[in-house]
């Protein structure tokens, strides 16, 4: 275990977007960047802390990151030579964070900035996904392992808490959340399953199941939809799969053009995702209409979306952190299973461009 303190960066970032005119597909929308400065930093992880503001890794810059709403960037340097993979938030006030390999471990981070690095038994465990679980304790995924892990944020030594769960070789486990039904929820991309495991049960790992997703599927990432369902992106589809683990609808999404990575639920009740290889932030209804929004940007390879505390749809990019409120919706019709909405007077972007010192 690995304890150190970090001074912050504090920045005002570069607002390089505002309103852009979107084609015929979409809705003109208010997209807002701001930019994280030079160099390899491809921003990864995003998620709500417990201060307000956002907090999202730095893949391979090594550093965590944090936004207000209006923008202001402060960074802390993580004292790691490995990739830093996602985020969440915890009920003890900080922040948790998975360390890719060589590194193997779980960070925490509390909002003052300091780290702590906690390690994960064996090499090449790769801990990827995480997230809080309704027992209070971090469980995150070992997609080089086939692990489920676990970790108690109140312990008094934290890596002594750790503790794993086997899954079957080859299930590749990736994105992993906290379902509707309070059970964890997790993408297998090698198996092709979806894996659920009960966090308040004695013991957990006998509540291992498994479900299958459509021939051929390869999901990747999930999340919680507004219908109390699971949803998940598998190559070029959106999938809904009930709590009982069938799956009753498939959306192919190939409008957003490929990579399709993270889903999020936005705050007008849609579903979002991102296709990286497209350049593209699309919403998906839940009844299965699409709309795609291309980035004011080319190549600029957006990972994870999240809804932030202002409603927005918050994602990272490359070098940026990207903003994007979609037009109010005024009227929707329904027409042969196609939803149009049609959208109110588009927001103004914002025009000022603070220099960025960080």
């Amino acid at each position: 275990m690995k304890r150190i303190i970090i001074g912050g960066v504090v920045a005002l970032a570069t607002l390089i977007g505002s309103t852009i005119a979107l084609p015929a597909q979409a809705a003109t929308g208010t997209f807002t960047e701001y930019d994280l400065g030079v160099g390899d930093i491809r921003a990864s992880g995003i998620t709500n802390g417990p201060d307000g503001a956002m907090w999202f890794t730095e893949f391979a810059a090594q550093k965590i990151g944090r936004i207000t709403t209006s923008g202001a960037i402060t960074t802390f340097d993580v004292p790691s030579s490995s990739d830093l993979q996602q985020i969440t938030a915890a009920n003890d006030g900080n922040l948790w964070f998975t360390v890719d390999s060589p590194g193997d471990q779980i960070g925490r981070i509390t909002p003052t900035g300091t780290v702590t690095l906690f390690d994960v038994a064996g090499a090449n465990n790769r801990p990827v996904g995480i997230v809080l679980g309704a027992d209070g304790k971090i469980w995150f995924t070992e997609l080089g392992a086939d692990k489920i892990g676990r970790i108690d944020p109140a312990a008094a030594d934290p890596e002594a808490s750790l503790t794993e769960f086997a899954l079957p070789a080859g299930s590749i486990p990736d994105g992993i959340i906290s379902g509707p039904d309070g059970k964890i929820w997790f993408a297998e991309q090698g198996t092709g399953d979806l894996g659920r495991i009960d966090p308040l049960a004695a013991d957990p790992g006998a509540s291992l199941t498994a479900f299958p997703t459509p021939a051929g599927s390869s999901p990747t990432n999930l999340a919680t939809g507004p219908d109390g369902a699971v949803w998940f992106v598998a190559d070029t589809k959106v999938d809904r799969m009930t709590t009982v683990g069938t799956v009753t609808d498939q959306f192919d999404v190939t409008g957003a053009g490929n990579g399709v990575e993270f889903i999020t639920t936005g705050s007008d009740g849609n579903l979002w995702f991102l296709a990286q290889a497209g350049n593209t932030l699309s919403r998906l209804t839940p009844a299965g209409a699409l709309t795609v929004y291309p980035l004011p940007q080319a190549d600029s390879a957006p990972t994870k979306p999240i809804t932030g505390p202002d409603g927005a749809l918050w994602f990272t990019e490359a070098n940026r952190i990207g903003r994007f409120e979609p037009p109010a919706a005024v009227t929707t019709t329904t027409t042969g299973g196609s939803t149009t909405t049609a959208p109110a007077t588009p927001a103004v972007g914002v025009t000022t461009t603070p220099a960025f010192t960080g």
